[in-house]
């Protein structure tokens, strides 16, 4: 049920008074005290330190009550109270400045009843009286009266009225008649058929009359002489009873009261002809405002209902009238280019003078939920977005049945958007869509949601709502830049790149000198890096730098030197190094200087710039150490790959002993010592122990270990091998433990070789490796030199010739020719030259690959000298000389070719064909300047001296060569 507020307060509240009590910052709220008195009725009551000046606003059939306090300050409560009572649920405190608190009620049923109890003595209180309606659904529901008692006295009578039950009741009197009638009504009561009614007559009281009336029950009490004074109280233990006191109001003869009105009657009948002429020239005037009302003439309407309202202000019309005039000062303000310029206040002014007249009157409330709408609209354009708030939610409390609900429903919801309260937002925009799918605001509602939405970040659910407003209405958006841009936001970040790139471009068109246009023109960039036109996405970065705002410029920089940073050749890598530096060194406080020292680091990493990038990336741990890729330890384990490329890199060249000094460097400080690096950061829930074996893990070990070996550093590179081999896992671990036989045959210690090799095949049956493996095998046997030995390595020779001579697998058949060279060398030491000379050849048969190619292997071309080399020693120089012939011929640049030369040279004095060995021998003398220190160089030459003097003596006995061979 709605109670009108007391006009006191509301007179305060529509005119903006108390000034001073809002001086009186220090009132307090100190207390809240719920007192329930039965299960129908409750006290609660508010205590301050001075007087409260507060307003009610009521929906109690939503059970919910608000009482603004307009001059006070939150004590000590707490924001939220709860209470243990039959009525009520609690109260919620909410601050809305300085010195205004409201105490939000909820109650447990709707409809209840409330009354505020004036305190007389204490002023600092304030009581509220909440009752709750019992409905009579049965009569056995009702209150049932015991007895009626009436005690006769001289000067006063007293009825006593006996229930069951407690009930609700009150006294009114009749006023529709003279004779001053007392009506006691009880609420859900009942007489039982058999009571007695004392209604005897006295000469103070006529009669005592019972009626039964729906959920009613009436005791009338009809006043003999005088008018009825009425004291009553009730008391509740150990029955209840309703004790009225009554006497006589001698001042008031029912006599004179029927005179009274008889000449209340004719002076009324004398003033209608009058108030008809009154209200006739109103209407009249009325009418005429409205014609002008309806020209447009709104300074000129509003003067007249003005006049009218000065005329009769309390009367209907003139009601009527401070409304119109209102609304015309309203039109006034509103058709100005600017809404609603400094006059505002003005038009303000006027809608509280016609709601307060309207209430004064007790007239024209049809009217009020419009000048609240005005008025909401008049200080929500002026972005006074609380006080708006507040008009929108008083029509949605008091006239939520007005037409003006609606559209207060939804200006609430966009000023909850301005307020930056999205949720609320979102919330109250759906329900409003929900209940007026027909409105014009749809569109706006579902533009508002989208635009909520987005600013929470589920730009998934803004695209939707935004995508529905726009197929309702396109144009809506285009009057709204702000609204442009976070649409086009929420496209871009959905990845509809396309209708983002579109609105954006329109935006750009419509509105180019806001603020976010600069940065939409950096998007239009983003949209064309992602197309991959990269040459145009710069042109649009550097148009935009120039073209906009100053703070764009790194933003625009930033983009460039990205796009530089993702090319491969070295001068775009480098602009890309330069502008990173720009912006660390010339702007080191900007937003930018983050993100270009973090991908300074990343871009000298992936173009093999190792040292500079360990050192920026560490540099950038030191400076932001609450980075999120520095917090995780993802900028870590980038640093240790860089460092681990940084060593590979040397590897793959070769170059080992750089590698081992990449290695060296920074073993301690990133990998045995982590946390000597800014870099790196302990997970919570990892010990530091069991965080440093993964990060050595994580180090290129195989490399190092191999590069050690290869350097001859045995010790070190079986201690990094033992380290691999911890993890049996690890997929390098069948190359380990294979390397580590190769350093035990190095170190001649066959034994041990063989032993691993053994193991190895055993445990690894299926790996790629097997073949080598199994050479080496035969490899270890052959190096112990003794006699079953080296006869087991020839047979694993032979056994690992058989099983992949015919392997389909190309790959499998490499390990073919390195055993034919292994048995060539091993027969050759035994003095077995012809299986020697036959192995030699199955080398040269059986390799599959191109003998011109360039890297053709190395046994193979030892194997065309060795052949040669073995046959000279056999003295069989024909074929010795045919294989030097084949061996100088594939391959005229090794090293081997002159000594074959030098050989052939050799061959042929034996033959007598001084003049070709003289020949060879010159041309070995001319190539030995290059290389002074060759020893065929000076064999040569001594060679060249031998056979000139022999050449002078043969001259000399005047003889000549004659060979008998022709090779």
């Amino acid at each position: 049920m709605l109670k009108k507020l007391p006009i006191l307060f509301l007179l305060w509240f529509f005119y903006g008074g108390g000034g001073e009590v809002f001086a009186q910052s220090s009132n307090q709220l100190q207390r809240i005290l719920n007192q329930p008195t039965t299960e129908t009725e409750t006290l609660l009551t508010f205590e301050f330190t001075r007087r409260p000046l507060f307003e009610i606003q009521e929906n109690l059939k939503a059970r919910v009550l608000i009482l603004k306090l307009r001059n006070v300050q939150l004590g000590e409560l707490p924001n939220l109270i709860v209470f243990q009572d039959p009525l009520l649920a609690g109260i919620e405190i909410i601050k809305i400045k300085k010195n205004e608190v409201w105490a939000k009620l909820k109650t447990k049923h709707p409809g209840l009843l409330y009354r505020v109890i004036p305190q007389q003595k204490n002023k600092n209180k304030l009581t509220i009286r909440f009752n709750r309606e019992v409905t009579a659904a049965k009569s056995s529901d009702k209150a049932e009266v015991v007895e009626m008692f009436r005690e006769l006295n001289p000067n006063s009578e007293r009825l006593l009225i006996t229930l069951d039950r407690p009930v609700q009741y009150d006294v009114i009197r009749d006023q529709s008649q003279p004779g001053g009638l007392v009506k006691v009504r009880l609420l859900a009561a009942k007489a039982p058929p058999d009571l007695i009614v004392p209604s005897a007559k006295t000469k103070m009281i006529k009669s005592v009359q019972m009626e039964q009336r729906g959920k009613y029950l009436l005791f009338t009490l009809a006043p003999a002489r005088f008018v009825l004074k009425i004291n009553q109280r009730v008391i509740k233990s150990p029955e209840f009873q309703i004790i009225l006191s009554i006497s006589e109001d001698k001042t008031k003869a029912l006599a004179d009261i029927a005179i009274i009105e008889e000449k209340k009657k004719q002076q009324a009948a004398e003033s209608d002809k009058e108030q008809l002429e009154r209200e006739r020239f109103m209407a009249k005037k009325f009418e005429e405002a409205e014609y002008q009302f309806r020209l447009g003439n709104y300074s000129k309407a509003g003067l007249m209902f003005k006049n009218i309202y000065n005329f009769s202000p309390l009367s209907e019309m003139g009601v009527r009238a401070a409304f119109r005039s209102a609304d015309s000062y309203y039109q006034v303000e509103s058709v100005k280019k600017e809404d609603f310029t400094k006059d505002h206040a003005f038009v303000l002014q006027e809608y509280r003078i016609a709601i307060n007249t309207a209430l004064t009157a007790d007239l024209g409330y049809e009217d009020v939920p419009r000048a609240y709408y005005n008025m909401g609209r008049i200080l929500l354009s002026k972005k006074l977005y609380t006080e708006a708030f507040n008009f929108f939610e008083i029509i949605l409390q008091l006239h939520p049945n007005s037409p003006f609900s609606k559209e207060a429903l939804f200006q609430k919801g966009v000023i909850q958007l301005s307020l930056q309260r999205y949720d609320q937002t979102i919330e109250t925009l759906q329900a409003f869509i929900s209940e007026n799918s027909r409105s014009r605001h749809v569109p706006g509602a579902y533009y508002k949601v989208g635009e909520a939405q987005f600013q929470l970040n589920r730009f998934a659910d803004a695209k939707k709502n935004f995508d529905k407003a726009w197929s309702m209405d396109e144009k809506y958006m285009k009057s709204d830049p702000v609204l442009m841009f976070h649409m086009g936001e929420a496209y871009f970040e959905n990845k509809d790149y396309q209708t983002a790139r579109s609105i954006y471009e329109d935006l750009i068109d419509l509105y180019p000198k806001e603020n976010f246009s600069n940065l939409v023109a950096i998007r239009i960039g983003d949209f064309l890096r992602e197309e991959g036109k990269y040459e145009d996405a710069i042109k649009a970065y550097e148009k935009a730098i120039v073209s906009y705002a100053k703070e764009l410029l790194l933003i625009g920089k930033m983009r460039i030197a990205n796009i530089y940073a993702e090319r491969p050749e070295e001068k775009e890598y480098k602009k890309a190094l330069a502008i990173y530096d720009f912006v660390i060194h010339k702007h080191p406080f900007s937003d930018q200087v983050e993100e270009a020292w973090l991908r300074k680091g990343l871009t000298q990493s992936l173009f093999q710039e190792y040292p500079k990038a360990v050192d920026t990336m560490e540099g950038f741990c030191k400076k932001y150490p609450k980075n999120i890729y520095v917090k995780n330890g993802i900028l870590h384990d980038r640093l240790l790959d860089t460092i681990s490329a940084y060593i590979t890199d040397y590897y793959d060249q070769r170059l080992y002993l750089e590698a081992l000094s990449v290695w060296e460097k920074y073993e301690n400080n990133y990998y045995y010592r982590p946390q000597s690096s800014a870099c790196y950061h302990l997970p919570k829930e990892t010990g530091f122990g069991e965080r440093t074996l993964p990060i050595v893990q994580r180090a290129p070990l195989f490399l190092i270990a191999d590069s050690y070996y290869r350097l001859g550093l045995h010790t070190k590179a079986l201690s990094l091998y033992d380290e691999i081999l911890k993890n049996p896992q690890d997929p390098l671990a069948p190359l380990a433990w294979f390397n580590k036989g190769q350093i035990y045959d190095s170190l001649e210690k066959p034994e041990e070789s063989q032993q691993i090799y053994s193991d190895w095949i055993v445990k690894f049956p299926q790996h790629t490796l097997v073949p080598y493996v199994k050479k080496a095998f035969g490899d270890a046997y052959y190096k112990v030199h003794k006699f079953d030995r080296v006869d087991k390595a020839i047979r694993i020779y032979n056994q690992t010739i058989r099983d992949y001579r015919d392997s389909v697998n190309p790959l499998d058949r490499e390990v073919i020719v390195p055993c034919y060279f292994a048995l060539g060398n091993l027969y050759q030491a035994i003095g077995k030259y012809d299986q020697a000379i036959d192995s030699y050849k199955k080398v040269i048969s059986m390799y599959e690959h191109p003998l011109q190619d360039k890297d053709v292997a190395e046994i193979v071309v030892d194997t065309h000298f060795i052949l040669g080399n073995l046959y000279y020693e056999l003295s069989a120089l024909p074929e010795s000389l045919a294989a030097y012939n084949e061996a100088i011929a594939l391959f005229p640049a090794s090293e081997k070719t002159p000594w074959a030369k030098y050989q052939k040279g050799q061959i042929y004095i034996k033959y007598n064909q001084k003049e070709k060995a003289l020949k060879i021998f010159e041309e070995l003398i001319e190539q030995a300047k290059k290389q002074p220190e060759a020893l065929w160089g000076s064999l040569a030459v001594e060679s060249h001296k031998m056979m000139v003097n022999d050449l002078k003596f043969d001259q000399w006995l005047g003889r000549k060569a004659d060979p008998t061979i022709t090779p």
